[in-house]
């Protein structure tokens, strides 16, 4: 991936952006893998908690959610960010980016 962004300056940001993907993934498979042990399976806040395509939120899905939202932050290169989780785009991740408005 380094290399295709060495050769093409506009795909610059995208190793950042893999990387952070790549380290949420490793934090939800870690997740996943003690969810047994650590009492994170059923439906989040036993249940009811409704997403926005009307599914009945697992305690790992708003888990996972979370963790993937705060890599991709930290990278630095997201404008706004959409989930099925959430019911509005996210907050602005650079600041010089407005969100908008729907």
């Amino acid at each position: 991936m380094i290399e295709v962004a060495m050769l093409n300056p506009e795909l610059s940001e995208l190793p950042s952006l893999f990387s952070g993907i790549e380290t949420a993934c490793k934090a939800i498979s870690n997740m996943v893998k003690r969810s047994q042990l650590t009492g994170l399976t059923g439906y989040a806040e036993g249940g009811g908690s409704i997403n926005v395509q009307g599914e009945e939120q697992k305690t790992l899905d708003i888990m996972t959610n979370d963790v993937l939202k705060r890599a991709l932050r930290f990278t630095g290169k997201l404008g706004v960010l959409a989930s099925e989780e959430e019911v509005s785009i996210l907050e602005t991740l650079l600041k010089s980016i407005p969100v908008p408005s729907l």
